[in-house]
């Protein structure tokens, strides 16, 4: 049965191998309708039940899988935008949490509209399988839209620590700097999550900095994919992709169809050590700091 953008339809399965263990992450590569938040959790949860019933313990959504990435689309205003963040106490956040309880899954948001007080975020959130949101990461790196839609910069970075399994976010721009993938690794991760916007993927671009990154760090990294409609027209496209510490692609899928990836976890689980790099990591930091302020004091004595 083909799927349709109600969300309804078959979900192709697709197994990276088998797990010993019978642990398994799963990452949903879904078609998400922009602004239609009732109909892309509906398509959410029957992903996630699905995945539950393949074996997985870990589900990774694609960003933004409520409402779109609607901050980036064009001709919509910053007052209609800011209908659609939430708080997370709020009904997406409660659902997503009473279904991780109910079906013993944990659950990473990779990319969600968070509203908190007067400000606005693009934040990463973590679920637990108690229904607990146990972890939330706000994106350091805004882009130029985004700070014009009023949206924050968090002020820090922190991984989603759950047995088994510790993962490091980077949110969009992120992939371009270095130095927090770098964090991730000093600070422990077995694995990193890249949470896309469908909007501005430039494929060669990603493909080349996403392989980087995972050189650079010896960290497996997943992308959970989306298809992006907007008033049931084709916007944009994620490829869901996998990545072992090596640098190596294993998988990637750029369709347009609804398809569940499931990741044996010792595939992101090595008996090899990260070096501790944190004196390095603090030295560079000094310096690059130390630049950064003298950039800030020639900024200031050309004005």
């Amino acid at each position: 049965m083909e799927e349709n953008l109600q969300g309804r339809g078959q979900v192709d399965v697709d197994y990276l191998g088998k797990s010993d263990a019978g642990r398994y992450i799963a990452i949903v590569h879904c078609k998400i309708i922009a602004f239609a938040r009732k109909r892309n959790i509906q398509n959410v949860i029957k992903n996630i039940r699905l995945a539950k019933k393949l074996g997985a313990r870990y589900i990774i959504l694609p960003p933004f899988f409520n409402t779109g990435p609607v901050v980036g689309i064009n001709g919509v205003s910053e007052e209609t935008c800011r209908k659609f963040f939430e708080l997370t106490s709020d009904e997406t956040t409660k659902i997503i949490a009473a279904l991780a309880r109910l079906e013993r899954v944990n659950i990473v948001v990779s990319g969600f509209l968070e509203k908190a007080g007067a400000y606005h975020y693009i934040s990463s959130l973590f679920i637990n399988y108690e229904g607990k949101l146990s972890a939330k990461r706000r994106k350091l790196v805004v882009s130029s839209k985004e700070t014009a839609n009023g949206i924050k910069a968090g002020k820090s970075i922190d991984l989603f620590r759950v047995k088994g399994l510790t993962i490091g976010v980077v949110i969009d721009d992120e992939v371009y700097y270095p130095e927090i993938a770098r964090v991730y690794r000093v600070l422990g991760a077995s694995a990193m999550v890249a949470s896309i916007n469908p909007l501005y993927v430039k494929y060669l671009t990603l493909s080349h900095i996403l392989k980087t990154r995972v050189e650079e760090n010896s960290l497996p990294l997943m992308v959970p994919g989306s298809v992006l409609y907007v008033s049931n027209s084709f916007k944009g496209l994620v490829p869901s992709m996998v990545y072992r510490r090596d640098g190596s692609k294993i998988y990637e899928y750029e369709g347009s169809e609804q398809k569940l990836i499931l990741v044996p976890l010792e595939i992101l689980i090595s008996d090899e050590k990260n070096n501790n790099d944190f004196e390095s990591l603090t030295h560079v930091g000094k310096i690059y700091f130390k630049a950064l302020k003298d950039l800030g004091k020639v900024a200031f004595t050309v004005e």
